[in-house]
Parts: C-alpha cells; sequence; structure tokens
C-alpha cells in the first residue's frame, strides 16, 4: 500500500510539475515529448523515489532544467525554477490545511483529497499569474538583456534554495507551523519586493539610454539634412556659374568639351546629392519613432563607410501590429549584417 502511495505522489507530482512549466512558458508539450516524460523522467522518479525518498526530486527537477534549456534557453531555465517556487509555496499552504484538519480527526483520506484540490488549484492560480506578469516583461527592453534575465535566474534559485532548505519535512505542531509560514510569507514578500525593485530600476535605466540613443540619432538625423541643406544651397549658388561655363562650350560648339565638362564636375555633384536626399527621404512615411530612429542610425551608419543603401517605404506606416522590441532586433541584426558584408 505504501508503494502505491508513494507512485500516486511522484505521478501526482509530476503532472502538476509538467503542466505548471508548460502554462508559465506556453509551450505545448508533443507527442514524442509526453514519451520522453513518461520513460525518461517519470517513470525513473518513481524508481529513485522508491530508494532515495525525497532526494529523488533533484533527477526531476535536473531533467525538467535540460527539457526546457534545450528548447527556451534562459527562459526555460526561468520558467522551471518559478515552477518550483509556485510547487513548493502551494505545498506548503496545502500542508498547513491539512494539518490544520488533522487537528479535528477528520479522515485521512478527506483530509488528503482536500490537500490534493488546494494545491493544484493552487499552482495553476499562481502560473496563470506568472503569464500575466511574463506577458508585462516581454514589452520591455528588459526582454532581450541576457544579464539581466541570467540575474533573475540567479535570484530565483536561490530562493528556491533557501525555501526548500527550511522548509520543514513533517507537519508537526500546527502553531510552530503556522509559525513558520508567518516567517515564509515575510521572506517571500521581501523576496519579491527586491526583484521587483530591482527590475524597475534596471528597466527605468534602459529606457533611459534607449531615449537617449533615440535623442542622438534624431540628432544625426537632423545634422545630415543641414549638410544637404547647405549642399543645396552650394549648388543653388552656383548654379549660374554652371549655367555660364556650359555656355561657353556651346558658344565654341564644342559638344565632345561640353560632355567631358559634364561627366567630370556636374555628374559626381548631381549623383552625390540625389544619393543623400534619395537615402533620408525614403523614410520619410515611416512614423514610428523607434523603427525609424534605428533605420535612420543604420543609414547614417553605412553613409559613414561610403556604402550605397535605399530605403523606400511606399505608404505611411503609423503603427505596426508586433512587438517593437523584437522587430528593433529583427531590422538591427539584417542591417548590420548588411553592412558588414558590404
Amino acid at each position: 500500500m505504501e508503494i502505491l502511495i508513494a507512485v500516486f505522489i511522484v505521478l501526482f507530482q509530476s503532472f502538476i510539475f509538467a503542466s505548471v512549466t508548460s502554462i508559465i512558458q506556453k509551450y505545448k508539450y508533443s507527442q514524442r515529448d509526453y514519451i520522453l516524460l513518461i520513460f525518461g523522467i517519470v517513470i525513473p522518479s518513481i524508481v529513485l523515489y522508491l530508494i532515495f525518498d525525497k532526494y529523488s526530486l533533484l533527477y526531476l527537477i535536473l531533467c525538467f532544467f535540460i527539457f526546457y534549456f534545450r528548447r527556451a534557453k534562459i527562459f526555460g531555465i526561468i520558467t522551471v525554477l518559478l515552477s518550483i517556487l509556485v510547487l513548493l509555496i502551494n505545498d506548503f499552504i496545502a500542508t498547513w490545511v491539512f494539518a490544520y484538519l488533522n487537528t479535528y480527526h477528520i479522515n485521512f483520506y478527506v483530509t488528503s483529497f482536500i490537500y490534493m484540490v488546494i494545491f493544484a488549484l493552487g499552482c495553476y492560480l499562481f502560473s496563470y499569474i506568472i503569464i500575466t506578469l511574463f506577458n508585462k516583461l516581454k514589452t520591455s527592453w528588459l526582454y532581450i538583456n541576457k544579464l539581466y534575465l541570467i540575474a533573475l535566474a540567479v535570484f530565483l534559485a536561490c530562493g528556491f534554495v533557501i525555501f526548500f532548505s527550511f522548509l520543514p519535512r513533517t507537519v508537526g505542531d500546527i502553531y510552530e507551523f503556522q509559525y513558520f509560514g508567518i516567517i515564509c510569507f515575510i521572506s517571500f514578500s521581501v523576496f519579491s519586493i527586491l526583484i521587483i525593485a530591482t527590475t524597475l530600476t534596471i528597466e527605468r535605466e534602459i529606457n533611459y539610454k534607449r531615449k537617449k540613443q533615440e535623442l542622438d540619432d534624431y540628432y544625426k538625423y537632423t545634422v545630415q539634412i543641414e549638410k544637404i541643406n547647405n549642399k543645396m544651397r552650394k549648388f543653388r549658388h552656383d548654379y549660374t556659374n554652371i549655367l555660364l561655363t556650359m555656355s561657353e562650350y556651346l558658344r565654341d560648339d564644342d559638344l565632345e568639351g561640353l560632355k567631358k565638362y559634364y561627366q567630370e564636375h556636374i555628374s559626381p555633384l548631381k549623383r552625390e546629392f540625389e544619393s543623400n536626399t534619395m537615402r533620408l527621404n525614403g523614410i520619410e512615411n515611416l512614423k514610428v519613432r523607434e523603427i525609424k530612429g534605428l533605420i535612420t542610425t543604420k543609414i547614417l551608419q553605412a553613409q559613414e563607410n561610403d556604402i550605397e543603401i535605399t530605403v523606400e517605404v511606399a505608404d505611411e506606416i503609423t503603427r505596426i501590429d508586433m512587438d517593437a522590441i523584437q522587430l528593433s532586433r529583427v531590422i538591427g541584426i539584417i542591417m548590420d549584417n548588411a553592412i558588414e558584408a558590404s
């Protein structure tokens, strides 16, 4: 009977663990994944649980780390760590309810069923709360900041180690358990505040740098426009002199000399003027500031390296139905690769 209970515990916890991680990561398991989870993780975990008891949990966690790291890299690690914390917190809450009900000598199977219901519902509720926080993170520049993501993973790992280390192995006295719960709640609140405060500080710093970069980009854009306008004024100023010079060739009926003069002196000036104007006028219909600033910077960067580049926005674009951070990252990589290849 004890063996059956142990097997059921491992199956139940493995199912909750797998479902919580898939909910947070928004990952849909394939048929191949189910086979891998059952025969590569769950069954070995059952065997290890019968031999090593609670320490078999390390094998389960390690397998999920590998599984999700291969599919989502650092986000997979963060997902597994968040899932572990969710399971630990809800296990503590459900165990507290279980211990409280035992003081009234309620049937063991009834209290066990209540424990499982509270544990499962709590895990799923926490999962959807985390999804909401993740969605807000995806709209931030922190989503692509690897240093922040690594720091977040380290924070979560430390939280898991601390919480797991002090978690009581047995229920014991109900009042002692409540006292421990209060300490854990305060610690978890402080831990959460630290993460949120750190996140807001880093995000504020990144937004400041991004806005500063936007201002620099628009400053470069303005300087370039001024250069073009100066060239235009110079061109207009020299227009009369150019016509007078050409008239001398026409008066002498020297068409060959006129062609040579045009190719050597007028045509290069015309091409340079049209090239610089076309490069920047091509994006005048783009009204999305983040993307326009990025493209302007890349155009000027290519121009400084004497690389011919043409960007044309045919229709006016005021909004893009895609995450601006992801799109900026994609466009930046493509244009950087194009400039380097040239």
